[in-house]
C-alpha cells in the first residue's frame, strides 16, 4: 500500500491546534450569548413619573388600579408620560397593544403586576388589562 507517512509529531500538534480552535470558539458563541440584548419584551425596569428608571427589586411606583380607571380615553403620549415606552407593541390596523412588563403594582393583593396591557383604538386608549 501506498500512502502518505506524516510525522506523528506533526499530527499531535494539528490535533493539538484544532482542540484550541473549537475550544476558541465555543468560547466566542457563550460570549456572544451573554452580550446579546436578549427577547425585546425582557424589560429589567420600568419608567416612573420623574424620568428615571426604577429596578425591577424595587416596587413600581404605578398603581394598576388608579391606572386602569384613569387611562381610559388618554392618547398615546400621554400614555409614555405615566409609563415610558413599553417593552412590546402589536399593531393591527388602527388598533395597537402596548405591553409593559413589571410597570405597575396591585395595592390590594400588595403583588407586583407581572404584565400590563394597554389597548389603544385610533390612537385612544381604550381599555387596561394586567395580569399577575
Amino acid at each position: 500500500m501506498v500512502g502518505l507517512r506524516v510525522p506523528l509529531d506533526l499530527l499531535n500538534v494539528m490535533n493539538h491546534k484544532i482542540r484550541i480552535c473549537v475550544a476558541l470558539l465555543a468560547c466566542l458563541f457563550a460570549l456572544a450569548a451573554c452580550r446579546s440584548p436578549g427577547p425585546q419584551n425582557a424589560v429589567v425596569s420600568a419608567e416612573t413619573e420623574s424620568g428615571f428608571h426604577a429596578s425591577v427589586s424595587e416596587r413600581p411606583k404605578q398603581n394598576v388600579r388608579k391606572l386602569r380607571s384613569s387611562l381610559p380615553g388618554k392618547k398615546m403620549r400621554d400614555v409614555v408620560r405615566v409609563l415610558g415606552r413599553p417593552s412590546q407593541v402589536f399593531t393591527l390596523e388602527e388598533r395597537e397593544t402596548w405591553k409593559y412588563e413589571n410597570a405597575a403594582y396591585d395595592p390590594v393583593t400588595g403583588r407586583r403586576v407581572r404584565s400590563l396591557d394597554i389597548f389603544f383604538v385610533d390612537r385612544v386608549v381604550a381599555s387596561v388589562n394586567f395580569s399577575y
